[in-house]
Formats: C-alpha cells, structure tokens, sequence
C-alpha cells in the first residue's frame, strides 16, 4: 500500500501513554505558553489528527521518549516507524508486517490469539477470567512476586503472564499475538466478543511492532481515554491533558521499534552501539 511519509512535532502538550509509561515534561519560557510539553512517547496522536482530516495512508520514521531503565532492549530515547492505514483492517496490517518480519529474517511466522495462548499455557479461558482470577494466576505462576510499590493493575499481571507464554514458543520465529483482553486495550477497538483488536509481532521472543484497528469515534476514543487516565492516577502517575479529537475513519495502525528491528537483522544482542 503507498503511503505519504509525513513529520509531525516531537514536543506536544497533549499525547497518548500507557498509563505504566512515565514521560519526560518541559515547560515553555514563553510567558504566553505555561502548559506541560512532553517529548513524545509516540507520534500516535499526532497521526490520528492528520488521517482526521483526510491525509490517506501516511507513516513516519522519528525519535520516541519514555523515561525506562536503559538495558539490551529499551532505551530512554529510541526510534519508530509508525504507520496508520485507513480501509485496512488489523489482521490485514498484522499479516502484512509479518511477511515483511519473515522476508527480511528468513524465520517462519506463526500467528496465535491471546486465548489460546493462555489455554494452551495455563488450561484457563483468558476472557472469562475476572481481575481476582487473573491476579490469582499470577501469583501461582510467580508465587508471591512483588511487582513494586503500590497498586498493580491487572494488565501489569496479564503482562507478566503474556511475556512467560512468549518465551516458551517464541524462539526462532516471527509470532504474532492477536486480540487482546480488555485489561489491556491501548487504544484498540473492541469487537463484538468483548477482546481489542489488537496484535503485537514478536522475534526471538522480542516485541517488534505493536497494532491495532482505531477507534474511530472521538466520544468512543475519550472513554478510554479517561479509563486510561484513572489508571495512571490509581499508579501515582499525573494524568495527561485531554487531547483534541475528531472521528476517522476506519483505520488501522502499528508502531515498529526501528532499533530492534534493525539490532536482529545485524545479529546484535543489544540496541545499543557500543554494546
């Protein structure tokens, strides 16, 4: 599918976190600006608004920030190529970077749902599972793991349990995670069973690329957004202002880790150069 290369600012005072994230803030020395500025965490909404207005398949190569511990795989300061396709529906975009995932690695693609990872792994049904049963399995799983101070959330336990199934099936492969639970929707449309449509592409048991079909309601897009919000404010973390939205149509798109991406094609263990 063609699409227009675009560039959109990196500082915004409003933009789109999991409510885990932590953003880096500045603030403005100009006496009419006193709002918060983040340094992108991805230039998700930013693209939301230009398919808003009509801008047609359109993506971008640019610099992400969140303030992370720095180790093989993450860094503060990383790179994106982040791509939204209007008329494409999200099993369409996962299955076309996952045959970008095998050319360019020469790896066989499997492709799985949460659910039968989950029965597969565990015997249980990931979507009939309440939060009370979700923290239970985690802690039978990992016994009495502390994952911090403070609350944890139930999608930071499905997390955990997600990551332990990835690293039992995920070894010299291209996998690809479909339709997610509710604990953890992003900013994905629900579809009519009650899961988001959303996938994320692993290699190696590395996460490459992360997608989903747009809500495309902006009253629809807020309500997660403020459930979003809460979850941030339930983890100590400030809430984030709300953003200006108008409805898209309808769309799908994935955001690719480009120094990953690139750090697998080369055979580095780490995204870092001097490593």
């Amino acid at each position: 599918m063609d699409a227009v290369e675009v560039s959109t600012p990196i500082l915004n005072n409003a933009v789109l976190a999991h409510p885990t994230t932590v953003l880096f803030e500045t603030h403005s020395q100009s006496e009419s600006k006193q709002d918060t500025l983040y340094l992108q965490p991805s230039p998700e909404l930013a693209m939301r608004s230009l398919i808003s207005q009509g801008s047609g398949a359109i993506y971008q190569i640019c610099k992400a920030f969140r303030d992370e511990p720095s180790d093989a795989t993450h860094s503060p300061e990383f790179s994106i190529l982040e791509w939204y396709a209007p008329g494409l529906g999200y099993r369409e975009m996962a299955t076309e970077v996952c045959h970008f995932l095998k050319d360019l690695y020469d790896l066989d693609v499997e492709s799985i749902t949460c659910a039968q990872l989950f029965k597969d792994a565990f015997s249980v049904e990931l979507h009939e599972l309440s939060d009370l049963e979700l923290r239970l399995l985690h802690e039978k799983t990992f016994g009495s793991c502390n994952l911090g101070d403070g609350e944890v959330l139930p999608s930071q336990h499905f997390d955990d349990l997600l990551d332990s199934t990835i690293e039992r099936r995920a070894a010299q492969k291209v996998l690809c995670i479909l339709d997610y639970p509710i604990v953890d929707p992003c900013f994905a449309k629900q579809s009519d069973d009650g899961t988001v449509m959303r996938f994320e592409i692993y290699v190696d048991g590395i996460e490459i690329a992360n997608g989903y079909q747009e809500i495309e309601k902006a009253s629809d897009f807020l309500l997660r957004f403020e459930a979003e919000n809460d979850q941030r404010e339930r983890l100590k973390v400030n809430r984030l202002p709300k953003p200006k939205l108008r409805d898209i149509p309808v769309c799908s798109g994935v955001a690719i880790g480009v120094d990953r991406l690139i750090a697998r094609a080369l055979k580095h263990t780490s995204i870092h150069a001097s490593n």
